[in-house]
């Protein structure tokens, strides 16, 4: 839903959006296309200097390399 709505209908504004939360980002990941879109969504929100916060109870690999993708720092 967020992609549609930031990047598709353009009905919310990245200016508004401050925090971005991956919550149960090891589960996210597991879902086909969650990281592909959740790095389109991020793209669109760190040009406006977003402050991004990854929860999960595991970290896979491939949450690990989502970690570097999306927030090397």
């Amino acid at each position: 839903k967020l992609q549609d709505w930031i990047i598709k209908a353009r009905s919310l504004s990245v200016d508004d959006v401050r925090v971005f939360v991956f919550d149960e980002a090891d589960q996210m990941l597991a879902v086909q296309g969650h990281r592909d879109q959740s790095i389109r969504i991020y793209k669109e929100l760190t040009l406006h200097k977003v402050q991004v916060l990854l929860f999960s109870a595991t970290y896979t690999e491939e949450c690990r390399e989502f970690v570097d993708a999306v927030v090397p720092e």
